[in-house]
């Protein structure tokens, strides 16, 4: 097949790592582990009174952390001591709706042909997969998206389609 007809990819230019990040990428779990026990040993022997210094420095943490859920705490009966009958079933009833609500919209959203559909919407050429963004993976927590991009020179767009219910990467065909 010659170079013209090839579909452009992008490639990155990859840095060769050096032996010891290799080596730290390969065994971090390992070496976090020995780092551990190492530490462990060493408290358990040590004379620099470290042991004291660590038992008041977690018990100022525990108390800073009990005195933080007990004020929580208090407000929330302050809160709920403050509540009616109606308020009360008016929170649960709301938090049901919405996420009926949330899940008729996946639900709506997974069904559109015009999302689904594994052709570019400008083009109706083929699509490729690329690489999702952070918010692209916000969106994936309530409807299941992947990012695509377009194969075709001209066109290049580049956006987000909705994963249909069973499907997986369906490739609609390109428009001819």
């Amino acid at each position: 097949m010659s170079e013209e007809l090839q579909p452009h990819r992008h490639r990155r230019s990859r840095r060769q790592d050096s032996p010891f990040v290799r080596l730290l990428k390969t065994y971090w779990v390992e070496l976090a582990i020995v780092a551990g026990l190492l530490l462990t040993i060493f408290l358990f022997f040590e004379q620099m009174n470290i042991r004291g210094t660590l038992l008041a420095w977690l018990q100022g943490v525990d108390d800073t952390v009990m005195g933080i859920v007990g004020r929580v705490i208090d407000a929330l009966i302050r809160f709920r001591s403050g509540l009616g009958l109606s308020e009360l079933i008016a929170i649960p009833l709301f938090l049901i709706v919405l996420a009926a609500l949330l899940w008729r919209v996946r639900w709506r959203l997974r069904r559109t042909p015009a999302l689904v559909i594994l052709t570019c919407p400008r083009c109706g050429g083929r699509i490729h997969r690329a690489h999702r963004h952070g918010v692209d993976r916000l969106v994936n927590l309530v409807v299941p998206v992947r990012r695509y991009r377009c194969g075709g020179k001209e066109c290049r767009w580049h956006g987000l389609r909705v994963e249909g219910v069973g499907q997986q990467t369906r490739h609609a065909p390109a428009a001819e």
